[in-house]
């Protein structure tokens, strides 16, 4: 499973939306779910799946799936 495929499947369990619904510009006023609590579970994951840490400057940040995904493009993982 590629590193997107990975990202988006921690996304769609913890904010409980079907896989083929995650759009990158997606916001929290998009899913009822996401609030602070579930960003900071999606932080949590991500550090585990993919073996990084995530700086607070970056959590901030934050604003739409797409940051998820230059997180980990900064981190240099081989998400496309």
């Amino acid at each position: 499973m590629d590193e997107q495929n990975r990202l988006h499947t921690i996304l769609s369990r913890i904010l409980k939306i079907d896989l083929q619904d995650i759009e990158e510009d997606m916001k929290p006023q998009d899913l009822k779910l996401w609030d602070s609590f579930n960003t900071m579970q999606i932080i949590l994951e991500m550090e585990q799946e993919f073996d990084i840490q995530i700086d607070l400057e970056q959590i901030i940040e934050i604003k739409s799936i797409k940051d998820f995904e230059a997180i980990l493009k900064q981190k240099n993982t081989n998400i496309s």
